[in-house]
């Protein structure tokens, strides 16, 4: 992706060790978002898949078992061919402490659950806000991430209980 435009986003990596989820999602950003999405259980396999595709994109779990979403992130920045795709985080836990901890680490941060009719919108708002913070310098960063994290995740909080009902709905489950 190079220059982190949100603009060129085509084709995402998204990694989450829920099957539901994974397919969830890629509805939502196959027919919402219009991108190509490759789909990942574990950390170990996103690393290889991104390796492989060299997604614009990496949207990653925070939670799962063996190596967590900030394993998985570090060992992504510590290879030269994945150190600069850009990542999103996935999370329930979007308290600000952790919001700042993911931040610092270098991800954006979106809230679980999610709605999937919104959830490319989320992505390409946050992407863009982290390319402003990036050009901005790092102090503006993380400030920015925990800003439009908690922006977004007000947001989805007022709409959380029916977000999963609709969304296992679509699966006809």
């Amino acid at each position: 992706m190079g220059a982190l435009s949100p603009v060129a986003l085509r084709k995402i990596l998204f990694v989450d060790d829920d099957d539901d989820i994974r397919t969830i999602a890629h509805l939502s950003l196959t027919a919402v978002g219009g991108w190509q999405v490759a789909l990942a259980a574990s950390g170990p396999s996103a690393i290889e898949q991104a390796v492989q595709d060299r997604p614009d994109l990496i949207v990653l779990d925070m939670m799962m078992p063996g190596m967590d979403g900030l394993a998985t992130l570090a060992r992504l920045r510590a290879d030269e061919r994945t150190a600069a795709i850009p990542v999103i985080f996935l999370t329930a836990k979007v308290q600000k402490s952790e919001v700042e901890r993911y931040g610092a680490a270098g991800a954006g941060v979106l809230a679980k659950p999610f709605d999937p009719m919104t959830l490319p919108d989320q992505i390409r708002r946050l992407l863009s806000s982290m390319v402003a913070s990036v050009r901005a310098g790092p102090w503006v960063t993380s400030t920015r991430a925990v800003e439009k994290t908690t922006e977004i995740t007000e947001a989805t909080e007022k709409s959380r209980p029916f977000l999963m009902l609709g969304a296992l709905g679509a699966l006809g489950r």
